[in-house]
């Protein structure tokens, strides 16, 4: 099950406030439109600790400063992501992908890289492509531009 946005204090206190003056449960979760179940959780933890809001979690306490770990977080979303390919006659140039690569642009870095390096290659017209199975791989699109360019595709995973 996903993990939902956590309810804010302004509701917590409303719901226990309800719960108060004498309201039940389901008549307490209809008015905003949360879950019954949520309800009675918060209330039961502010009739067993008198409190509301979370507290935090018992651990090790962390290493890393949070300016840290957004610049750790910022490194890892400035890393360069390349496509490259590489056959038993050779290796042949990467390409440099600048954003999220989709299939449209799989297909364009196709289209500009794998028949010239073919052709470098020197590999005749007996070759076989083969790629994982990543969705902009298997994509409809995908597919359509390398059957269109009649280019054998292996199978994954290939034996």
């Amino acid at each position: 099950m996903a993990k939902t946005k956590e309810l804010s204090d302004y509701f917590r206190y409303k719901f226990v406030d309800l719960h108060k003056v004498g309201m039940g449960y389901k008549t307490i979760a209809n008015r905003p439109g949360e879950k019954v179940t949520t309800v009675i959780t918060i209330i039961r933890k502010w009739k067993k600790h008198k409190i509301i809001v979370s507290l935090p979690l018992s651990g090790a306490p962390c290493k890393i400063s949070p300016c840290g770990v957004l610049v750790i977080m910022t490194t890892w979303w400035k890393h360069d992501e390349h496509e490259g390919c590489f056959s038993a006659k050779g290796t042949e140039q990467l390409h440099r992908i600048k954003g999220m690569m989709d299939a449209a642009m799989y297909c364009q870095i196709l289209g500009e890289n794998l028949f010239p390096s073919a052709r470098e290659l020197k590999m005749g017209c007996g070759w076989g492509f083969h790629h994982d199975n990543d969705p902009k791989y298997t994509d409809k699109a995908t597919k359509k531009w390398l059957k269109k360019k009649h280019i054998k595709v292996l199978e994954w995973p290939s034996l």
